[in-house]
């Protein structure tokens, strides 16, 4: 119950809205991220 109200708190003071899908989108997000800096390395031992 109380992350809950942290979570409403924290939306309010911030004036932001819920996404449901934040967590999915953040770890897709850290993929791309992460396959670009593997290629680069590629890139730069060839």
């Amino acid at each position: 119950q109380r992350k809950l109200l942290v979570l409403m708190y924290s939306l309010w003071k911030s004036n932001s809205y819920y996404d449901g899908e934040f967590e999915i989108k953040k770890a897709a997000r850290k993929q791309i991220l992460t396959a670009q800096d593997s290629h680069k390395n590629e890139l730069v031992t060839s």
